[in-house]
């Protein structure tokens, strides 16, 4: 056939659409050439303004250098080409428009709805946008015939639209996390609590570990004393006791009588019980400490008997330490009289 109208347009790599405007003599031949190897950045497209006269002849001459599609199109009156059928070195199709059908003739480019074999699309030529059959949130996998299908992700995980895994509620066990926890990644507690198991035997914390867990169940951090039970109840407290010590008012012993206290305490009161007759004078028992200075006295007055007792509270210069001498000082009395004295105190150690 004689080439009477002739028009030529250039693919770039841009991409964009030349529109053949029907209203007007249409070219009996189309070129179309590249004079640059790129890859295409966007679709390209020759197509009619409007339906053709019936009858329309075209032939479209190709002539690209090295032009990669790079997930793009290139379309011929509504015809995609391959990667392949490009022709790169040249190459032309001729379209007849019969009533509203375009026939291709002379190695007709494949048409949008046209079957291909995989050898037939080249590496990096189809965009993903061209696979349909799938919903939202679907992934590929191949069946039991090894044949892929669009699958919905179900059981121990699932997956959303935008790719978000999500493992379900109960899904992750002792079997997947043995040994691999660092206790850095479990959530913080209470400060100075203990991690127990609770009666249902659910974690659970505790401020103090109970005696049945081998704690005592209380607060010790400001007390100071002994730990003591109280049916079953335990409690800090200090103990609270008595010690006793002879002394004598006799001629020869009359003076000071001292006692070395093993530990620290508080002594509260002091209790004299005669075991022999006073003399004729007022017998006086004074209590000092490690430095000797008074805390308390105790009196009996003259001819006093055997078996009379008297006390005294004390509440000054009272607090020893663990090693300190506590001195019992007896005067008077006329020569004769002995005592027991039992002194009380709390101790602290």
């Amino acid at each position: 056939m004689a080439i009477e109208n002739a028009s030529m347009y250039e693919i770039t790599s841009g991409g964009g659409t030349i529109t053949v405007d029907v209203t007007q003599p249409i070219p009996d031949f189309i070129g179309l050439y590249s004079s640059t190897t790129f890859s295409l950045a966007g679709d390209w497209s020759l197509e009619f303004s409007a339906t053709p006269p019936a009858g329309t002849k075209i032939v479209v001459g190709i002539q690209l250098q090295s032009v990669t599609l790079n997930f793009h199109t290139i379309e011929i009156f509504g015809n995609h080409l391959s990667q392949t059928q490009m022709r790169i070195g040249g190459g032309c199709f001729e379209i007849h428009y019969l009533g509203g059908t375009s026939i291709w003739v002379n190695v007709p480019a494949p048409s949008q709805n046209e079957t291909l074999g995989g050898g037939a699309i080249n590496d990096d030529s189809l965009p993903l946008s061209k696979l349909t059959g799938m919903t939202s949130a679907q992934i590929i996998l191949a069946d039991g015939s090894n044949v892929a299908q669009a699958v919905t992700m179900s059981g121990d995980a699932t997956i959303d639209a935008s790719g978000a895994l999500a493992i379900g509620s109960g899904k992750v066990t002792n079997t997947h996390l043995a040994g691999s926890i660092a206790r850095t990644k479990l959530a913080s507690g209470t400060a100075d609590r203990v991690l127990t198991n609770n009666g249902a035997g659910a974690y659970t914390e505790l401020a103090q570990l109970t005696a049945k867990l081998g704690g005592l169940g209380v607060d010790n951090s400001g007390a100071t004393g002994f730990v003591t039970f109280n049916a079953g109840t335990a409690s800090v407290n200090a103990f609270t006791d008595t010690n006793h010590v002879n002394v004598s008012f006799e001629t020869g012993y009359v003076g000071d009588f001292k006692v070395k206290m093993g530990f620290a305490g508080t002594v509260t009161s002091a209790y004299a019980f005669l075991t022999k007759t006073i003399g004729a004078v007022d017998a006086v028992i004074t209590i000092k400490n490690n430095a000797g200075t008074t805390m308390g006295s105790i009196t009996f007055t003259a001819s006093d008997a055997k078996g009379t007792a008297q006390t005294v509270a004390i509440s000054a210069n009272n607090t020893f330490s663990a090693g300190d001498v506590l001195t019992f000082t007896t005067s008077g009395g006329s020569t004769t009289g002995e005592a027991l004295v039992s002194y009380s105190f709390t101790r602290n150690s």
